[in-house]
């Protein structure tokens, strides 16, 4: 996904004002360097009365690792961090368990104050381990000083229980942009209504601004404002890319929308792939939390849609170029669900709404024949377990659920070198948008029509070589590779000091594309490197085995 990195200039570019006033910047040391927590470090950075330096930016560096085991709690000061301007991947933060706990910090920062994050990658638990993910907790950033600000800049965050923002006290100005969301939700440690990507609670927000952001894997709904007693006044979602939305209590909820000379909503140009995964149901147990909208089904239960609010006459929407598909895979769980209530993605808007748009809500989201170049498949063993009778039977118990059931929870090396949301559709959106830019976030690209070649038989024009899928893996993994030309193709695995260990292709062939397995389950964890060779052509991408 090295498409995020080409936002790195931009992003400099955006917080300029933040960081130019000032040059008193502190690079802190990875752990392996300083053998100290981020959260000690930038803790040891407060003078003992609480006061801050209130122009103190903290500086981490690319490839570096860092470890969190206690909140980073700004109390009434302003908190920077972002990757240093230098070459290289995302700086990585992992939590983990503080000494004598089971569970990492409920959250990575306590916010205080204001926060600002830029071109940092943050995930939930220690990846690298993978049976600490039973130690996955609550958020990466919980709200918790009113009127506070919280600002996201070319990030990737993943896996928490509840919401990877969590404004647990009244937010005033949200920002998010050119980021990715992924995994939010975890059923080993919490029931299957959370996981969310932002969550206001039932709080006022004068501001939430998202934009040009990748959401993948959401468990619930992608933002939660829920029968809200404070206003949201302003919402733009502009130009997002969701993937997999399971949309328990709905996609996305805005609660409460009006206050003081009304309020304005903004759901313009955004891309979905299955994004209302488990269906328009007649389920009461999800449809508890779509009472915002005031309106019912034909049963006398709140009614599904995918997006709720509370009516609100001065409220003003603006509702425009969105499309969404539907994979095959997603289209099978409506299937095999048909006869049992399930009626397919059901409808986007509720009756208020469309009301408020008129002729915009036959055209406010339009379905279309859609595929991503490579983006994890829809979450059909969750789905399954939550609807059988041997697993939750539409209930939010979870006593039953294992690893087993939980959805393709994609790696943090996947979210940086494989997951393409490059999209093929019907219908050229490559400048469809309001702004005659790319429909969704645009760092992807529209590629063509669905269905209008064969990829097995194309004949491809340059040789390749795709990263692994799943990386990291265990015990197997997946490659495809093109030939552009009949000839000798060797596709060999070498080990970290050079040594080869595999050959996986070593003939003639033809023009094509060629997919291919590797089973390691004879081999130990640890870096290996796969190599293509033909000709003059040479190719290598690096695998991690983790058992």
């Amino acid at each position: 996904m090295k498409q995020i990195y080409s936002f790195i200039v931009f992003s400099v570019i955006l917080f300029l004002p933040i960081f130019l006033y000032s040059q008193n910047n502190l690079v802190l040391p990875e752990y392996s360097v300083s053998g100290r927590y981020l959260n000690d470090q930038i803790a040891a950075d407060t003078a003992a009365d609480g006061t801050h330096d209130t122009t103190r930016v903290y500086v981490l560096n690319r490839n570096g690792l860092y470890k969190v085991n206690g909140s980073i709690n700004n109390n009434g000061w302003t908190l920077r961090i972002r990757a240093s301007y230098d070459a290289g991947f995302l700086p990585y933060i992992i939590l983990v368990p503080g000494s004598g706990q089971t569970l990492v910090p409920a959250q990575m920062i306590l916010a205080g104050g204001k926060v600002y994050l830029t071109n940092l990658q943050v995930s939930g638990y220690n990846e690298t381990v993978p049976s600490t993910i039973s130690t996955m907790n609550v958020s990466i950033v919980t709200n918790n000083a009113t009127n506070n600000d919280i600002v996201v800049d070319s990030c990737i965050f993943s896996n928490v229980v509840r919401g990877i923002l969590w404004m647990n006290i009244n937010a005033r100005f949200v920002k998010v942009t050119h980021s990715i969301f992924a995994n939010n939700g975890y059923l080993g440690n919490n029931d299957i209504g959370n996981g969310r990507a932002i969550d206001l609670r039932a709080g006022s927000c004068d501001t939430l601004f998202v934009q040009n952001n990748t959401f993948v894997n959401t468990q619930d709904r992608l933002i939660r404002h829920y029968v809200s007693t404070g206003p949201l006044k302003y919402f733009l979602f502009d130009h997002n890319t969701v993937v997999n939305n399971m949309s328990f209590h709905g996609f996305i909820g805005l609660g409460l929308m009006n206050a003081a000379g009304g309020s304005q909503a903004i759901i313009t140009n955004n891309l979905l792939l299955d994004p209302f995964a488990l269906g328009n149901d007649t389920d009461a147990v999800r449809q508890v939390e779509f009472a915002d909208n005031h309106e019912l089904d034909t049963y006398g239960r709140s009614r599904m849609v995918w997006f709720a609010a509370i009516p609100e006459p001065t409220t003003q929407w603006t509702i425009q170029k969105n499309y969404y598909g539907i994979s095959a895979e997603q289209q099978a769980f409506y299937d095999a669900n048909a006869s049992a209530g399930v009626t397919g993605e059901g409808l986007a808007l509720p009756w208020h709404i469309n009301a408020k748009i008129g002729i915009d809500s036959q055209t406010a989201f339009v379905k279309v024949p859609l595929t991503m170049t490579k983006a994890p498949a829809v979450m059909t063993a969750m789905m399954n377990w939550y609807r059988s009778p041997t697993g939750a039977h539409k209930t939010k118990l979870n006593s039953s659920w294992t690893l087993a059931y939980d959805w393709n929870r994609i790696s943090y090396v996947y979210l940086t070198d494989t997951l393409n949301c490059n999209f093929k559709c019907n219908t050229n959106l490559s400048a469809a948008a309001t702004d005659a830019k790319v429909i969704g976030d645009t760092r992807w690209s529209w590629t063509g029509a669905v269905g209008v070649e064969n990829a097995a038989t194309q004949v491809p024009a340059k040789f390749s070589l795709d990263q692994n899928y799943p990386n990291p893996f265990n015990p197997s993994t997946n490659f495809t590779f093109s030939v552009a030309k009949t000839g000798l193709v060797s596709l060999k695995v070498y080990d970290l000091l050079g040594r080869e260990v595999a050959t996986l292709v070593n003939e003639v062939k033809e023009a094509g594309n060629y997919p291919i397995e590797w089973n390691a389950a004879g081999f130990g964890s640890g870096i290996y490197f796969c190599k293509m060779q033909s000709g003059s052509f040479t190719a290598t991408k690096k695998m991690i085995l983790m058992k």
